[in-house]
Parts: C-alpha cells; structure tokens; sequence
C-alpha cells in the first residue's frame, strides 16, 4: 500500500468513526461538533446519566421518564439544544416537540437546533428546508422528519411528535404555588399536549422541582406505573443514581460542596429542599408542618467545650453543653428479603436534661437496606460508636429475635412496643414539635431527606422515618429524666438497669456532627 492509500484509509476510518460517534448519542454529538469550540460541551457524569436516558427514548419507542435536576447544571443544552439536532439527524423521518414554561423561551432553543444543522451540513446527514424554516416551526430538506417548540399553555401546530421533550415547564415559584395555573397547566398537558404524540412516541420531561403539585408531581401522582422517575439531587442521598457518596455534589466541577452550601444558606431551606434537591415539600395537610421544625448547630469555646446551638424562631438562641446531655437510640428494622425496599433505620436522639420541657435533639441517622441476618452486626456497631444508654427497637415479628440476640451480646435493649397504627403513634412527635421540643441537625446532608418523609407522611414511599421519630417522642413523653435516676437505689427490673446505665457509661470520643471529644 502506498503512503498517499494509507493516508486514504486512515482518513476514511477517521471519518467513519466521527460518523458513529455522531450517530451514537446526544453527548456523543456535541462533543464531536463542539470540540473546536471556545466552550466546549462537556461530559459531565450527570449528563452522561442523561445521555442514557435519551438515547433509551430515542431507540424505544413509549419510554416515559421524569429526569428531576437542579438549575445551572447543563440539562437545558444537553436535552433542547443538542438532542433535537441529534436526534433528526439520526432519524431523519421522524418529529421533536419541545416544550417550556413560555413560547420564546422554547422557541430559542428550537432556533438553536436548527442553527447547529446549518452550521455543520457537512458533517450531517440531514439539512434544514428553506420552505419551512422558521426558529419555533422547522422542517427537514426532502424529508419527512422536523422541529415544532411550544410554551406550555400555548398552542402546538404542526404535525404530531415521535420524541415529546419537556424542558422545565414550570417558569418560576409565583406560577408553582398557584393552584389555578398548576390546574391550566395540567388541562393544558392531558387534553393539548399529550395528543401531539405518534403511536409509540416516547416523552422524556427534565425538570427543576418546585412544588409538591407542579406537572412532574401531579404526572407521578395521577400516572406512577407509567412513568419513571430520575432523582438527581444536587447533594446526594442514600442509594444515589450516580453511586455518590451521601452528600456529595452532582457536579463539583461547578457547583462544588461549599459553592452549594453558600447557595442553600442563601435561598433558605424550602427553595433548596425543592429546587436543589428535588424535594418539594407539600402546603400542609399531612401529621407534620414545616413551618414547626426547628434546628441546632454546633459551638465550640475557648475552653474546648463543645455546645447545641438550639434555634428559636422568635427569639436568641438557647445553648446546650454537649456533655450534660444523655443519649439514646431508636431503630427500625426492615424487613428481609421479601420486601427489599425497605430501609432500616437507626436513629441518635440527645435530651437536654436542664430545660423545662426537656429538649430533644436529632443528632445522627443511619438509613440502609441490609440483609435480616446484618442486624446484630449492625447494632453492635452502631453501640460501640455512639454509647446510647439503650437502644429501642419495636417488639414485632422478626424484631423479637434481634432483641434477643442483641441482649445475649450485651446490647441494654429497650424493647417498643406497636399498641397503636403508625399515624396515632405519630401524633406523641408531632406534639413536641408545634411545642417547639424537636431539633434537627441543621448542616446534615440527609436533613432534606428526613424532612420530605416527615412531610408527605402518610403518603410517602416509606415511613421508617416517622417510626424512628415516633417513638422517641413517646420515650421522652413517659418522663425519662435524670430525677428518676437519682432516686433510684439497686436496678432490678430492664427499666431501671437502662436508668443506671446512664450514671456508669461514659460519652464517645466522637461526636457524629461536632466531631473530636467532647
């Protein structure tokens, strides 16, 4: 072979490559088209997570996915800007509609599209047809396949959609926490919309969470086994998409740990809890309100004394020294693995003893799904860490066993016991926190997730939660405090030897929120 038929054939195997990877996948596409760009697109792993879901809507047909994001993190280029223009360009026969909160807003990214086809004929399959080329209505030259963009509330005209994209159709909170446009919107989705669609067309809607009735939550409410839905908060929870650690950020190549904290810091806990972590939290109606949740900090003095900071809505602070309070533990334990989508959960509660009515305080949780025979292990390891002076785990079904398991091996075990359904045993919480007795750790990453299960209780997915809580009201409710201890001489019955049990344990070296010894 000559060196000008080599040069040839690597040429052509260069080319065909390039073709592949522009037929591949959306972040595939931009990559390759952006490459020379000032700015590049960049394959971010949440996008990559995107690019899957795209490409699974692209190739079969009557997908049905809810893909919820936090604002500023690329979803809007990846899906409206780069998807349409991929997507025509690998199925030239077939329509895109994109949707969004307004016509102007949807019809810029249309006109996007269409310019990255026009910008790039050489490298594409397909070109734009000048009879019909408008930004918000656009067809394909001598091909069936083209472009129609809409604002939600608005008409559709043009023909019907093989790939329906719904990019962020809620426009801003005024427009959220109205329940008559959340209605018009809704009308507008089921009887305008959704008819636009060609038998076996796919539907993926990207959204930032704003309220618990917005159009993803009222599509998960009304439509569960149709669709699936895609968390991607942007500090992750348990059992992340991505494999996150708990509490690590969606993109920390631009929105990092402390970047995200000074954002949640400034927009308050309910903007956060819905826009950043896709957690809306609902109006009201439900055991819990949001609006009597209080929190404490951490302070440590000169001294090296470590303090509660308990946050009062109307008033200074109250602090707490750290080593006069006792602790205690609650756990839920799930079932085994016939119901695998249960969380056991363990639950660190601190009492401020001094103050009438004693505080209680959510200092540590622990939310993980094990096997029935990870139990003991569990707890025993949960003990030697923290030092509760007991740990209450609910007398029922297989919890029997673990109790008596966690008894032989040393474990001072309170057992609880269910006397009433889950929403009476509730109520006892729900008390102490319009009394303003509960505290939750305020810097901890799985605060949203604990407060939206709170929240949507009895609704929600699980409630193990709830239980864990429930049932360390009832405790401190039947008057554990250190005046009983005093009073006590030589613990006899398991009560008494958990009231003794505080006088002779002695505090861990780590504390799970404030750190070294205390």
């Amino acid at each position: 072979m000559s060196t000008a038929e080599a040069v040839r054939s690597l040429t052509e195997t260069r080319d065909r490559a390039r073709q592949l990877r522009l037929l591949s996948s959306p972040a595939q596409f931009a990559q390759v088209l952006s490459e020379h760009h000032m700015e590049p697109w960049l394959p971010y792993r949440h996008l990559m997570k995107l690019d899957e879901l795209l490409v699974r809507c692209a190739q079969d047909g009557g997908q049905r996915i809810i893909v919820e994001m936090p604002p500023r993190h690329g979803k809007s280029h990846l899906c409206s800007r780069w998807t349409p223009a991929w997507y025509l360009n690998r199925f030239p026969a077939r329509r895109v509609l994109l949707l969004s909160y307004e016509s102007d807003f949807a019809m810029s990214w249309g006109r996007q599209a269409r310019q990255i086809i026009l910008d790039n004929q050489r490298d594409l399959r397909v070109r734009v047809s000048g009879d019909s080329s408008a930004a918000s209505r656009w067809d394909l030259h001598r091909m069936p396949g083209g472009m129609v963009t809409a604002g939600v509330g608005g008409p559709i005209t043009g023909k019907g959609a093989h790939l329906l994209i719904v990019d962020d159709p809620v426009k801003n909170a005024e427009d959220a926490h109205s329940q008559v446009m959340r209605d018009k919107a809704w009308e507008w989705w089921t009887t305008t919309a959704y008819t636009r669609l060609e038998p076996d067309a796919s539907v993926i809607l990207v959204q930032t969470r704003w309220h618990d009735d917005d159009l993803a939550g009222r599509i998960l409410a009304e439509q569960p086994k149709m669709w699936t839905q895609v968390r991607l908060p942007a500090l992750a929870e348990e059992a992340d998409p991505l494999g996150r650690a708990p509490g690590e950020a969606l993109c920390p190549e631009r929105f990092d740990e402390n970047a995200l904290a000074l954002i949640r810091e400034t927009i308050g806990p309910d903007a956060w809890s819905a826009l950043y972590q896709q957690r809306p939290n609902p109006e009201g109606g439900g055991r819990f309100r949001k609006s009597t949740f209080r929190y404490w900090s951490g302070r440590v003095n000169d001294q090296g004394e470590r303090f509660y900071v308990l946050h009062e809505p109307d008033g200074a602070p109250i602090l707490a020294k750290v080593s006069d309070c006792w602790r205690f533990a609650t756990v839920d334990l799930a079932a085994t693995t016939a119901q695998r989508n249960d969380y056991t959960v363990l639950a660190l509660w601190d009492v401020v003893p001094h103050l009438a009515p004693q505080r209680l305080l959510l200092v540590h949780r622990e939310r993980v799904r094990v096997e029935g025979a990870d139990h003991l292990p569990l707890l025993q390891r949960f003990d030697a860490q923290h030092h509760p002076v007991f740990v209450g785990i609910e007398k029922a079904q297989f919890g029997i066993t673990t109790i008596q398991s966690a008894i032989r091996a040393g474990l001072i075990v309170k057992e609880l016991h269910p006397e009433k359904d889950k929403w009476a045993r509730s109520e006892t919480a729900a008390i102490m926190c319009e009394a303003g007795r509960v505290y939750f750790p305020r810097a901890a990453s799985w605060l949203d997730e604990w407060e939206s299960e709170l929240l949507h209780f009895p609704a929600a997915a699980h409630d193990d939660q709830v239980d864990v809580f429930s049932y360390a009201a009832i405790e401190l409710a039947r008057g554990l405090n250190l005046q009983r201890m005093a009073k006590m001489k030589e613990p006899v019955t398991l009560e008494e030897r958990v009231w003794a049990s505080l006088q002779n344990r002695r505090k861990p070296d780590i504390h799970p929120m404030l750190g070294a010894g205390y």
